[in-house]
């Protein structure tokens, strides 16, 4: 799984800066840390995206155990950036966070996605497009995540149930962190980081979560707070669609030293189109593997809303 899950991604990034005819040539490293300021010259740049959308969802392994599906959720994505460019140093910063809820046959609203994600990253210029880094990345969530299920409301009536829900996750549990030293390429719409000084740490903010009754049920579910050295590696790719489509594909991956066949990885892909000044058409994809997990954790989220972008 981890072998076919990085050949398939490193090649669907790499596939469309081969294919260019022509990379621009530019110094401005913006376009591909997702910053497209008006001029070069600014030391520092700004972006930020808020969308509030209608979804149609797909989730396996994902949020809930299983497979589930929803034609009609609502979700509210926000996406910040910032730039610094100053001489050869560079600074740059981005927040994600994205959060949808879910009503399915039977069940009560719930939380189908709870997303953070922060990146901050620092480069000095060596020579030309290649680039000393620092990375640093957090994934968390902010709000409390529950697995919902059926149980017996009256055990001598065996067609009795109701819903029950157990806490599973809370506020920045489980969190996990990412640090990393090394060197990166940052070409006009693609740029790959190699660092063979990484760690990770995940955390435990909730000492009571999951509850009692989802790890005797079901142990998976259990978070362990660890400390790991290994080698790291992100890679990305951007690009417009005419005038008015995006589409950006950004590759995160964890490897252990001591055990090198087990890797974390998270794959994000997300396309949007404008089809009027504030109306959105978008998808995103977000692929995700665990360490000592073998299942592929899956989120398609497709919809059409008001959408506001700026840039400064």
């Amino acid at each position: 799984m981890n072998k076919i899950f990085l050949s398939v991604a490193v090649l669907f990034l790499c596939l469309p800066a081969f294919c260019q005819d022509k990379i621009e040539k530019t110094d401005d490293i913006t376009s591909a840390l997702v910053l497209q300021p008006d001029s070069a010259k600014s030391k520092w740049s700004f972006t930020g995206k808020f969308s509030v959308l209608l979804n149609a969802n797909h989730t396996n392994n994902f949020a809930d155990l299983g497979e589930t599906f929803s034609m009609i959720t609502g979700s509210g994505h926000v996406k910040l950036g910032a730039l610094y460019n100053h001489d050869k140093f560079f600074w740059s910063s981005r927040l994600e966070y994205s959060y949808s809820f879910n009503k399915r046959k039977d069940y009560m609203y719930h939380t189908d996605l709870d997303f953070l994600y922060v990146t901050s990253r620092f480069f000095y210029k060596i020579k030309n497009k290649i680039f000393a880094t620092a990375i640093l990345d957090v994934i968390t969530q902010l709000t409390p995540g529950y697995l919902h299920t059926l149980a017996l409301s009256d055990p001598t009536d065996p067609f009795s149930y109701e819903e029950v829900q157990y806490k599973v996750s809370n506020f920045l549990t489980p969190g996990s962190f990412y640090e990393a030293l090394g060197f990166a390429y940052l070409g006009a719409k693609f740029y790959i980081g190699v660092a063979p000084i990484a760690f990770h740490q995940s955390i435990k903010i909730d000492d009571e979560c999951p509850e009692e009754e989802v790890l005797l049920l079901m142990p998976d579910y259990s978070i362990k707070e660890e400390f790991s050295i290994g080698a790291y590696m992100k890679a990305g790719f951007n690009s417009t669609i005419g005038t008015k489509g995006t589409f950006s594909s950004e590759l995160t991956v964890f490897s252990k030293y001591d055990k090198m066949d087990d890797m974390s990885a998270l794959w994000m892909n997300s396309f949007a189109y404008r089809l009027g000044k504030y109306l959105t058409l978008s998808a995103k994809v977000i692929l995700a593997k665990d360490f000592d997990d073998s299942e592929l954790h899956v989120k398609q989220n497709y919809g059409i809303g008001f959408s506001y972008s700026f840039k400064k």
